[in-house]
């Protein structure tokens, strides 16, 4: 950079509590300006346009219901309180519902609801039974008294609430007949992708725009076969001006050749084998083969030691992968070194090897940083460095997180090359702040300064954290939530 001057001079204004500009005379060379915008993520709230909550109106006392209405109340589990791909069992004392809540973050507000639409069916029953459940894996059970629940849905006794009803236990088999199942075992779906970098050093901005196109085939309870096919719109990732990166580093290039991957007009990003399965109260494990994403196809598996309420968990994943050859469906690179073309010098490629981490999850470290998380693993990464990852994230009060990630691994900051370590920071936003109606899911904003091979982890498909996130709620933590 020039310098024609020691001093540099800088204003900013305050525009309100939304915005400020700044400007400012750097090194007696350069005249910058910028904007900034402000927002509270504690105070970002939402607007539903949802169902009304069923009231409470019991029909009369039935030993059994006709298997339409069975169905039909399946249905409205599904619909009014969010239970999708559900199962309903009777045994005569016991409705007994499993499925996945997949719209309400306040686990109070789906069971209140369940709980209502069941007793106005006017079934006979001492309990009704809550099975959440994460890709048909049972996470949590809520057991809920019927004749407590009666008495606080008719305000039968001063300061009567939905909890006094409930009890929150260890997932137990289900037991009685099957009276519905709203379960489909094929998913088919067609989303948008949108991929965009800031701050690159060949262009300030680069995206790409495409549609994604996934499919899955659940074959009982624990296998599921997936696939996802990528089709490219537009990008701008052609200014891309090197496949290898210029400043003589030598690590297998496990993640610097992703121009190359973006250069397919349609690639196939997904297709693999999954068997999900859980031991005992608190263990869970998934296994899994195939190509697991685009620039790695292997086989590994992960096992998540996850208690009931504890801001502990901990997991430990295991792979071995090869990478992928760019411009080719389905193959594989067979030569770790790849000559020089098109004035690149040669590099090298990862065509075998074992990857892996044991992770540590700690929300609220030390009681002393509410509404965080803090994720420490340890292991191999894809290009062999050996080290550790940091990733710290903070939970506002309408659920949006921000959060830091740092990987320092073996390598020296030469041999890793410009940038010395990996780092980024990312945003998760939960879909029903921008939505008008509830649900569950979230959408994320990441960047990485400088995207090196070095301290690079497999991209998996499912993540058992996550899966699991009932028995301590981070991701699904309500609004407003201590």
């Amino acid at each position: 950079m020039d310098v024609n001057s020691p001093w540099n001079v800088g204003a900013v204004y305050r525009l309100g509590d939304w915005g400020s500009a700044r400007l400012a005379y750097e090194r007696g060379a350069v005249v910058t300006a910028g904007f900034s915008l402000h927002t509270n993520f504690n105070q970002v709230d939402s607007f539903w346009l949802d169902d009304d909550a069923p009231r409470y109106a019991p029909t009369t006392t039935q030993t059994d219901l006709s298997a339409a209405q069975w169905q039909a109340l399946s249905a409205q589990l599904a619909s009014v309180a969010g239970y999708q791909d559900n199962q309903i069992h009777y045994d005569g004392d016991t409705v007994t519902v499993s499925g996945k809540q997949s719209k309400y973050r306040d686990q109070d507000i789906a069971q209140t609801r369940a709980a209502t639409l069941i007793a106005n069916t006017g079934i006979d029953a001492k309990q009704y039974r809550i099975i959440d459940q994460a890709e048909r894996q049972p996470i949590t059970e809520t057991v809920i008294d019927t004749n407590t629940y009666a008495a606080v849905a008719t305000n039968s006794y001063v300061g009567a609430q939905p909890s006094d009803a409930r009890t929150r236990q260890l997932s137990s088999q289900t037991s009685g007949k099957i009276k519905a199942n709203q379960r489909d075992n094929i998913d088919l779906g067609i989303a948008p992708v949108f991929v965009q970098s800031f701050g690159g050093s060949e262009d300030f901005y680069m995206y790409s725009l495409g549609l994604s196109g996934n499919a899955a085939a659940r074959l009982g309870d624990h296998f599921i076969a997936s696939s996802s096919v990528y089709v490219n719109i537009a990008d701008t990732y052609d200014k891309f001006k090197y496949t290898v990166p210029p400043d003589g580093t030598d690590l297998k290039r496990v993640r610097t050749l992703n121009r190359q991957y973006l250069e397919d007009t349609v690639r196939v990003t997904n297709v693999q084998l999954t068997y999900l399965d859980h031991w005992g109260d608190n263990w869970y494990t998934q296994t899994y083969g195939g190509y697991l994403e685009t620039m790695f196809a292997g086989v590994g598996g992960e096992v998540l030691y996850r208690p009931m309420d504890s801001q502990f968990a901990f997991g430990l994943d295991a792979n071995y992968v090869k990478q992928r050859e760019p411009g080719s469906a389905f193959g594989l690179f067979k030569n770790e070194y790849q000559p020089a073309e098109n004035g690149n010098r040669g590099f090298r490629v990862q065509t075998g090897s074992t990857t892996g981490h044991a992770t540590l999850y700690w929300q609220n470290p030390l009681s002393l940083f509410d509404g965080t998380l803090a994720k420490i693993s340890a292991g191999r990464y894809l290009t062999e460095d050996v080290g550790v990852t940091v990733d710290i994230a903070k939970q506002f009060d309408s659920g949006i997180t921000v959060g830091a990630y740092a990987s320092k691994t073996d390598l020296s900051a030469e041999e890793f090359g410009e940038g010395s370590f990996t780092k980024g920071f990312y945003v998760s936003i939960p879909f029903d702040l921008l939505s008008v109606k509830p649900t569950t899911s979230r959408g994320g904003l990441s960047w990485q300064p400088l995207q090196r091979d070095g301290g690079q982890k497999l991209n998996r498909k499912h993540s058992l954290y996550q899966l699991t996130d009932g028995r301590a709620p981070w991701f699904t933590r309500p609004a407003d939530s201590d």
